[in-house]
């Protein structure tokens, strides 16, 4: 181990010579003393881990600090080590990462889910905090992954599915592909030990015959990148193989149709470089159609850049080519790490890269959706979603681009965007076609986000249909937000006291809000809602959200506190029963020939068929005093369509007229206003 732990320090210094080796050499001598003689299930001496975790971080370039927590990451729960002492002696910044990475351990809870819900929530609190500890984390994870041989075949099986599913999908929305790769490829071994050898023969196989195909395609790219006078370096890299064997399983094919098992990866210093290198080897080979990836001008979430393009060589046989600046190279292989990698430039130009404040919002989101929800079933199923690299490109009208998960929506876009373009969300166009909100987004779609002001905001069936995190953390938001006002408005009734010298005060004060004195004879008139107060001019009116009503409706006022008159429908359950508590109701009526529209929900049954949303929405369509604002569907088991619409319309007539309408619709059995 002494020699491991000199070369951790050559490397350090290598990569920046400031760096404190008496400091690493410290914590190496202060772990391995109060570890001791400690085994591990291998039977070497527990130091060994420590160290190779601390040899992983150091290939990924990371600082002193990050090396000294590597070598001291179990002390606090595996030895008498104490944490003032520790504080003492390494200092705040070391200790509180020792300590995230101590708090990272499992704990009991009464299901398996909730302790793995639990263990994820700590991992995530603790990257938001300091990302360096959970890139200790992924290399302790790594090194147990190598050590893996020497538990039971239960563990290997265990470990092995929990790396696959969030730790290597977790090292890749870090952008760091080195980790990753290593990870599933352990992970693949153990899990699909037959898959995996017969995968390694029939690469080996191939190898020495590809990569002499390779190499005189590289030397004639060589001589051509020469005579532009480009700087580069040329590169053959092997696709890894977890990789590969998901590549066969989804497309159903042999390896024997994988034309990327080997590529050549070219590094230069510019952007104006890569774009010329791509020239000159379409130039020199024909490039395959729809296999031109740009990821420069549009990079993936997780910051990765790159060119690649796959080529047809000779006799036919196809290659890929990646093309990236050193910058970018450090990006693809270090990710986030990449901020504390190669601080001083060296021969090739490599450029310290910072990581952006934006880079772990998917962490807050995904930690505010798991406050939310109390489903850990649920929870898992979202974090797989923002772990997993599959992503989807789209563009707003003005062309920016905006990436989210695989099968997100126009939904999810809006929130995405803004939170208020998500509450105020009516429709959505795609490729300039009105489509249904709920439309799944496919890379390239051009969407445009139909707002209104008049919308009512999010349905609660929203949340079945949005894949992101942050468009669930923000639809909650917004129920969290009127459940307090409703839940106001109820104590502030039940608080209220009974009698009619009550009134005057209330009245007083709403005839403040509205700046005008009060009328004591007549109706006042609210043209904006089309709403008339008993005896107040000018008050501040709102439409409640829990029966929505309209012309036609009978209605009552009820007086908030400071917010002016509520108008409820007369049978609305929140109202119903409190006509007796005269001190906060007041007399309101509509007001006769205002033109004023009003939003209003209603649900439509029927047997599923196809063709059956389209029929609904061509009559709503037909009618002029109509206009959709929104439409959500789903079926159930007993293939029952459930349609719910948001209308926006004039009166207690039209409507009635408009559910008659949809009545008559094939198939379609009950249609019902929504309280």
């Amino acid at each position: 181990m002494e020699e491991e732990i000199q070369n951790i320090i050559k490397s350090t210094k290598e990569k920046n010579k400031k760096s404190d080796s008496k400091l690493i050499i410290k914590a190496y001598e202060y772990a391995k003393n109060h570890h001791g003689n400690q085994k591990r299930e291998s039977g070497e001496l527990f130091m060994v881990h420590p160290v190779a975790v601390a040899s992983i971080l150091t290939e990924l370039g990371l600082d002193d600090q990050a090396i000294c927590v590597a070598l001291l990451h179990d002390i606090i729960e595996d030895t008498d080590a104490k944490r003032d002492e520790i504080l003492k002696e390494f200092g705040p910044e070391i200790t509180e990462m020792i300590e995230g990475i101590t708090k990272l351990k499992k704990l009991e809870y009464q299901t398996k889910e909730e302790q793995q819900v639990e263990n994820y929530r700590r991992l995530f609190l603790a990257m938001a905090k300091d990302v360096r500890v959970v890139l200790i984390k992924l290399a302790d994870r790594l090194n147990n992954m190598q050590t893996l041989k020497h538990l039971s075949r239960k563990s290997q099986i265990r470990i092995s599915k929990e790396t696959l599913d969030i730790y290597a999908p977790l090292a890749n929305r870090l952008g760091i592909y080195s980790l990753k790769s290593e990870l599933e490829n352990l992970a693949f071994k153990y899990l699909y030990p037959e898959e995996y050898k017969e995968l390694l023969e029939g690469i080996k196989g191939k190898k020495e015959e590809r990569l002499k195909f390779l190499d005189v395609i590289s030397d004639n790219i060589k001589s051509h990148l020469k005579e532009a006078d480009i700087e580069f370096d040329i590169q053959s890299r092997v696709k890894h193989f977890y990789s590969i064997y998901r590549k066969m399983q989804r497309d159903n094919c042999g390896l024997e149709s994988i034309y990327d098992l080997f590529a050549i990866r070219i590094l230069v210093n510019s952007v104006k470089d890569c774009y010329a290198v791509l020239g000159i080897v379409h130039e020199l080979y024909n490039p395959i159609p729809g296999k031109i990836k740009d990821y420069i001008a549009v990079p993936k979430s997780n910051n990765y850049q790159s060119l690649h393009t796959t080529l047809i060589g000779a006799n036919g046989v196809p290659f890929e080519v990646q093309i990236r600046t050193w910058e970018m190279h450090q990006v693809a292989e270090f990710g986030v790490a990449a901020h504390w990698a190669f601080k001083e430039a060296n021969k090739h130009k490599r450029v310290t890269v910072t990581v952006k404040e934006d880079k772990l919002a998917w962490v807050r989101e995904t930690l505010k959706w798991q406050g939310e929800t109390q489903d850990p079933e649920e929870f898992m199923k979202v974090l797989k979603t923002e772990l997993f690299e599959d992503e989807v490109y789209v563009f707003t009208p003005k062309g920016d681009i905006k990436v989210l998960p695989r099968g997100s929506n126009t939904i999810d876009l809006a929130y995405s965007i803004h939170e208020e373009i998500g509450n105020k969300m009516t429709g959505a166009k795609v490729n300039n076609k009105m489509k249904p909100i709920i439309t799944e987004l496919k890379n390239g779609d051009i969407v445009e986000i139909i707002t209104s002001d008049n919308s009512t905001g999010p349905s609660r069936d929203w949340l079945k249909f949005v894949k992101s995190s942050g468009a669930k953390t923000k639809i909650q938001k917004w129920f969290r937000k009127i459940e307090k006002e409703e839940t106001k408005d109820k104590q502030d009734i039940k608080k209220s006291d009974v009698g009619a010298n009550i009134i005057r005060p209330e009245i007083q004060k709403l005839s403040n809000v509205g700046s005008t004195a009060i009328s004591t004879q007549g109706h006042s008139q609210n043209a904006s809602t089309g709403i008339k107060v008993k005896g107040i001019d000018n008050c501040l009116v709102k439409f409640s959200k829990c029966c929505n009503p309209l012309p036609g409706d009978e209605i009552v006022g009820y007086i908030t506190k400071g917010r002016g008159v509520s108008i409820h429908r007369s049978n609305c359950s929140n109202i119903s029963g409190l006509i007796s508590e005269e001190a906060r109701l007041i007399d309101v009526y509509w007001e006769k020939d205002v033109d004023t529209s009003y939003n209003v929900d209603i649900e439509v049954l029927s047997s599923d068929r196809k063709g059956l949303l389209a029929d609904i929405i061509k009559e709503i369509g037909n009618a002029k005093t109509v206009k959709l604002l929104g439409v959500n569907s789903k079926i159930t088991k007993d293939q029952i369509a459930i349609i719910e619409l948001k209308l926006e319309i004039t009166n207690l007539k039209e409507l009635k007229k408009m559910i008659n309408i949809l009545k008559s619709v094939q198939s379609v059995y009950e249609v019902n206003r929504r309280k």
